[in-house]
């Protein structure tokens, strides 16, 4: 079962799957992409609509796999919930803050939790049960973007779940990895920059290809084979584990900042001086202190 399984990732985990003689169940919030995806492979691919920040959805989702494929031998969770509101902590209400938070841990490790729960019997009974769930780079490298806190600090939150759940679930023969990703071209990016074009999108994340060992961005069919692996018997005596796909991204230790800025008049252009907003507002209200006090 693969839970927020419609693109990127997902729907790229999903194909890898059936291509290889699986059968999956496949569940997400857009109706259109989930047939789209069905219709691609109907004997191999099932799935129905769903949020995974729903509380109460997980039990019938389980109930529905099993009634399509007998059982549940894997499971793969890859919600994603990224927001963009680049508003400095200290200028934020907290209960706002409150608010982003609660959000990034009901996507990132909520809605896991309740997958797992509703899912073990079964995973337990195939003997061979396998989980793996999606972290990031954030969790290791400070990201100097706001919004990234919330983002980072659930990843590392889901990351210490997986191996506590890994150590709990090892005598009943059911294995917990986590892949920990680079920057991946995936249509998620849409979330934080919903307003380029797909040229502008690609050369924004090609921006950041030097932060990575071996000079490129990952692709999501990448991200699939691991995961596919992870699945497989293949991958039997591996628990635990936090596996990072990230093109040597912890190797070289820098993980360089996007540039959001664009307009439909002024395309993207990548700009190797550019300054982190965050830094750039903290700059301009330390001068503005300065200012005030010569004033004075």
């Amino acid at each position: 079962m693969c839970v927020g399984c419609s693109r990127g990732i997902g729907a790229a985990t999903a194909r890898e799957i059936a291509k290889n003689g699986g059968q999956v169940y496949i569940c997400a919030r857009n109706e259109t992409l989930v047939n789209k995806l069905i219709e691609e492979n109907s004997d191999k691919i099932f799935g129905s609509v769903c949020d995974a920040s729903n509380k109460t959805v997980y039990d019938s989702l389980v109930k529905m796999a099993i009634t399509k494929m007998g059982g549940i031998t894997g499971l793969v969770y890859v919600p994603l919930y990224y927001f963009t509101d680049r508003t400095l902590f200290e200028d934020m209400d907290i209960e706002n803050i409150i608010f982003y938070m609660n959000q990034q841990f009901e996507y990132s490790v909520q809605g896991f939790l309740r997958a797992v729960k509703a899912s073990l019997n079964s995973l337990e009974q195939s003997n061979i049960g396998s989980v793996v769930s999606l972290s990031s780079v954030a969790s290791q490298i400070f990201f100097p973007d706001v919004g990234n806190q919330h983002y980072g600090a659930a990843k590392a939150a889901l990351e210490y779940y997986t191996k506590s759940l890994a150590y709990e679930f090892a005598p009943k023969n059911i294995r917990f990895n986590i892949l920990r990703l680079g920057v991946i071209r995936t249509t998620a990016w849409r979330t934080v920059a919903p307003d380029l074009s797909e040229e502008e999108m690609n050369t924004m994340l090609e921006t950041v290809d030097s932060s990575h060992a071996l000079l490129r961005i990952g692709e999501s069919e990448e991200v699939a084979k691991t995961i596919l692996f992870l699945l497989s018997p293949k991958s039997s005596f591996i628990t635990g584990d936090v596996i990072n796909v990230d093109g040597g991204v912890l190797l070289t230790g820098r993980l360089q900042s996007f540039s959001f800025e664009t307009s439909p008049s002024q395309p993207f252009i990548p700009n190797p001086n550019f300054v982190n907003p965050v830094r750039q507002k903290l700059n301009q209200r330390k001068n503005q202190s300065k200012c005030n006090a010569t004033q004075a």
